[in-house]
């Protein structure tokens, strides 16, 4: 070697070595003696780079602030990089601590200081990938903090993109034809470019609670069975009323149900009203008949309930036969009650058991918590 110093005991021992190689050019090394007396490399200098522990040693890496110990600090024996503290933490990769603040906790900062004279700016990105397959690696989501107009930005906007093959060159992800979602100062927009990218919202029980289906343009409420010609489709129960306008804030339900019926004279249950109470409903009933004597009617019932609490006592009813075309049997409706609940009864004037589909729909009143079953 060209020249070498020794500094320290047999086992503290630190070693400055330069040397010239026609492969590596002047190297400048920094080691020391372990505990087992074996020199081990902690720093090297390069023409092209500085090394710290090229020998991949559990040797840390620390670099202290004014106030801080560890500021910066490499655990080499748990392979994480940590930002103002020492812990190793759950196997992760980076940790950041902050302890000098209860009211402002650690913070990451990307600016773009760029000045261009025109165009939106991208003022910081992060971009997430792995591996596309056995031997290529690719990016397949990223997020965009920039400028929501032409420089100089007013106001920010932050994107979200997502590929679903990935992309080996992350710049690959972050064009507008992935972009899922965007945040600016007055709006969120989900789908900005038009995209047949779903939207869909999960309750606690319901996989599709609200549902946007981006290719056959409708919204879905508790479903996400398209009906044809639709642009909103709700499976269930819809509930109105009108606080702000004063009154006792009382609410009416809107639903339709629907269910199978066989032509007979015998009675036939087919609803059943619970939890009403005090109220009423009005219902249109469309009958549809697919079979000799093939046909349709449009009936309407109006329902009175009286009740104690929740529970139904009496019940009234009125049928009115609006329409009927073709030659189908006719179906009369009555309603029972049980001092609980009422069940409506359709009686059909002839046996032939002609296949049938009775379709309610209903708009109703009463105590809150009150619904229709089907029978």
């Amino acid at each position: 070697y060209p020249w070498y110093a020794s500094i320290g005991g047999a086992q503290r021992a630190y070693q400055f070595v330069s040397r010239n190689g026609a492969a590596t050019g002047a190297k400048v090394v920094h080691a020391s003696v372990d505990s087992s007396n074996v020199m081990r490399t902690r720093m090297e200098f390069t023409n092209t780079e500085t090394t710290f522990n090229e020998g991949s040693r559990d040797f840390d890496f620390r670099v202290e602030s004014d106030g801080q110990t560890h500021m910066f600090f490499v655990d080499a024996g748990n392979n994480s990089v940590a930002i103002g503290q020492s812990a190793h933490i759950h196997g992760n990769r980076l940790n950041i601590e902050k302890s000098d603040s209860q009211t402002d906790g650690p913070e990451i900062v990307l600016k773009n200081l760029f000045q261009a004279s025109s165009g939106t700016d991208e003022l910081g990105s992060i971009t997430f990938g792995g591996w596309r397959d056995i031997s290529n690696t690719g990016s397949y989501v990223a997020a965009i903090g920039g400028y929501d107009t032409a420089y100089p930005g007013t106001s920010g906007q932050l994107r979200f993109f997502t590929r679903g093959n990935g992309d080996t060159d992350p710049s690959g992800v972050r064009v507008d034809a992935f972009e899922m979602m965007r945040i600016t100062d007055n709006e969120i927009i989900v789908n900005e470019h038009s995209a047949d990218n779903d939207f869909r919202v999960e309750s606690d029980t319901n996989t599709h609670m609200l549902f946007v289906d981006a290719g056959d343009n409708y919204v879905g409420v508790n479903t996400s069975t398209n009906v044809s010609n639709s642009v909103l489709i709700v499976d269930g129960m819809i509930a109105t009323r009108n606080t702000s306008r004063g009154g006792t804030g009382n609410v009416t339900k809107t639903q339709t149900l629907s269910r199978s019926y066989t032509m007979s004279t015998s009675a036939t249950n087919v609803l059943e009203f619970d939890d009403f109470g005090n109220g009423g409903a009005e219902i249109t009933v469309f009958r549809i008949d697919a079979t000799s004597p093939a046909g349709s009617t449009v009936s309407k019932l109006y329902i009175a309930f009286q009740g104690s609490g929740t529970n139904i006592t009496q019940a009234s009813m009125v049928q009115d036969n609006k329409v009927g075309q073709g030659s189908i049997h006719q179906v009369t409706y009555t309603i029972t009650e049980n001092n609980n609940t009422a069940t409506l009864v359709a009686t059909g004037t002839d046996n032939g058991g002609e296949a049938q589909t009775l379709v309610f729909h209903c708009l109703t009143s009463g105590a809150e918590q009150h619904h229709i079953d089907v029978l």
